[in-house]
């Protein structure tokens, strides 16, 4: 590794005194980082919808399913019967 004079390979401007590796400017290293990020921005905003119906199909099925109990206990409740009442009409049946 030696110490330099080049010109960028992005814009032309005159390094100096730089290491014989260095390809870029300063100034086009911060742009290219730049460019970069909101390259990742927009990407990350184009697959936000995508995310977030995956993320909601994932909790749709861990849901978890009522079982028979609970929905015989919620149908006493609304004839106004309590889980036992409800059992003892419906088995005479």
């Amino acid at each position: 590794m030696r110490i330099v004079d080049k010109p960028c390979k992005h814009c032309g401007v005159m390094m100096y005194g730089v290491s014989s590796l260095k390809t870029v400017c300063d100034e086009c290293l911060h742009n290219n980082s730049l460019e970069l990020q909101r390259r990742a921005r927009e990407r990350y905003r184009q697959r936000e919808p995508e995310r977030e119906a995956q993320r909601m199909k994932e909790l749709e099925a861990k849901k978890p399913q009522p079982s028979q109990l609970d929905m015989d206990a919620c149908e006493a409740t609304r004839c106004g019967m309590t889980y036992g009442q409800l059992k003892l009409r419906t088995a005479h049946r």
